[in-house]
Protein backbone atom coordinates (compact mmCIF):
# COMPACT_ATOMS: atom_id res chain seq x y z
CA UNK A 1 0.00 0.00 0.00
CA UNK A 2 1.22 3.09 -0.76
CA UNK A 3 1.70 5.96 1.70
CA UNK A 4 1.20 8.93 -0.49
CA UNK A 5 -2.34 8.33 -1.89
CA UNK A 6 -3.47 7.78 -5.10
CA UNK A 7 -2.87 11.53 -6.08
CA UNK A 8 0.53 11.36 -5.34
CA UNK A 9 1.42 8.18 -7.10
CA UNK A 10 0.00 9.92 -9.98
CA UNK A 11 2.24 12.71 -9.64
CA UNK A 12 5.14 10.64 -9.01
CA UNK A 13 4.10 8.93 -12.55
CA UNK A 14 4.09 12.00 -14.49
CA UNK A 15 7.87 12.81 -13.64
CA UNK A 16 8.58 9.84 -15.94
CA UNK A 17 10.26 11.72 -19.13
CA UNK A 18 8.19 9.05 -21.48
CA UNK A 19 5.36 9.22 -19.64
CA UNK A 20 4.47 12.86 -20.15
CA UNK A 21 5.59 12.62 -23.48
CA UNK A 22 2.81 9.95 -24.04
CA UNK A 23 0.56 11.90 -22.13
CA UNK A 24 0.58 14.97 -23.63
CA UNK A 25 1.03 13.31 -27.26
CA UNK A 26 -2.66 11.51 -26.50
CA UNK A 27 -4.23 14.67 -24.83
CA UNK A 28 -3.12 16.42 -27.72
CA UNK A 29 -5.09 13.68 -30.09
CA UNK A 30 -7.79 13.67 -27.42
CA UNK A 31 -8.64 17.38 -27.93
CA UNK A 32 -9.52 16.76 -31.87
CA UNK A 33 -12.23 14.74 -30.78
CA UNK A 34 -15.07 17.20 -31.80
CA UNK A 35 -17.35 15.91 -28.48
CA UNK A 36 -20.13 18.22 -28.43
CA UNK A 37 -21.08 17.28 -32.40
CA UNK A 38 -21.05 13.74 -31.31
CA UNK A 39 -23.18 14.25 -28.22
CA UNK A 40 -25.17 16.63 -29.73
CA UNK A 41 -24.85 19.55 -27.74
CA UNK A 42 -25.98 22.82 -28.15
CA UNK A 43 -25.31 26.68 -27.45
CA UNK A 44 -23.53 26.74 -24.31
CA UNK A 45 -22.95 23.26 -23.42
CA UNK A 46 -21.24 23.36 -26.82
CA UNK A 47 -18.97 26.23 -25.96
CA UNK A 48 -18.08 24.49 -23.17
CA UNK A 49 -17.51 21.51 -24.92
CA UNK A 50 -15.06 23.23 -27.00
CA UNK A 51 -13.56 25.07 -24.05
CA UNK A 52 -12.51 21.69 -22.98
CA UNK A 53 -10.74 20.68 -25.91
CA UNK A 54 -8.93 23.03 -25.83
CA UNK A 55 -7.89 22.93 -22.56
CA UNK A 56 -6.78 19.33 -23.16
CA UNK A 57 -5.14 20.35 -26.48
CA UNK A 58 -2.96 23.02 -24.62
CA UNK A 59 -2.47 20.76 -21.53
CA UNK A 60 -1.07 18.18 -24.25
CA UNK A 61 0.91 20.52 -25.65
CA UNK A 62 2.73 21.36 -22.73
CA UNK A 63 3.24 18.22 -21.42
CA UNK A 64 4.58 16.81 -25.14
CA UNK A 65 6.28 20.14 -25.82
CA UNK A 66 8.61 20.36 -22.59
CA UNK A 67 10.57 16.67 -23.48
CA UNK A 68 10.47 18.10 -27.32
CA UNK A 69 12.39 20.96 -25.80
CA UNK A 70 14.76 18.74 -24.02
CA UNK A 71 14.96 17.04 -27.81
CA UNK A 72 15.90 19.86 -29.60
CA UNK A 73 18.38 21.23 -26.51
CA UNK A 74 20.19 17.70 -27.22
CA UNK A 75 20.30 17.34 -30.96
CA UNK A 76 19.49 20.69 -32.54
CA UNK A 77 16.06 21.01 -34.55
CA UNK A 78 17.12 18.89 -37.38
CA UNK A 79 17.03 15.64 -35.23
CA UNK A 80 14.37 16.73 -32.43
CA UNK A 81 11.48 14.87 -34.23
CA UNK A 82 13.19 11.67 -34.70
CA UNK A 83 14.30 11.56 -31.08
CA UNK A 84 10.95 12.79 -29.90
CA UNK A 85 9.41 9.97 -32.18
CA UNK A 86 12.04 6.96 -30.99
CA UNK A 87 11.24 8.22 -27.34
CA UNK A 88 6.88 8.33 -27.81
CA UNK A 89 7.32 4.53 -29.92
CA UNK A 90 9.90 2.75 -27.87
CA UNK A 91 9.84 4.87 -24.29
CA UNK A 92 12.69 5.99 -24.08
CA UNK A 93 13.56 8.95 -22.24
CA UNK A 94 14.92 11.88 -24.63
CA UNK A 95 17.98 12.52 -22.55
CA UNK A 96 19.24 8.58 -22.40
CA UNK A 97 19.32 8.71 -26.61
CA UNK A 98 22.88 9.24 -28.24
CA UNK A 99 23.84 12.46 -29.68
CA UNK A 100 24.87 12.41 -33.18
CA UNK A 101 27.79 14.61 -33.63
CA UNK A 102 27.85 13.45 -37.90
CA UNK A 103 26.14 16.37 -38.52
CA UNK A 104 26.86 19.91 -36.86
Amino acid sequence: MTTGGPVRVAVAMCDDADVKLRLGVVLWLLSWIPYGIILGLDAAWLTVSLTVEVLLGMAGLALAGTQFAQAVKQQGWKHAPGVAWRALVHGTDVAEQPVDVTDP
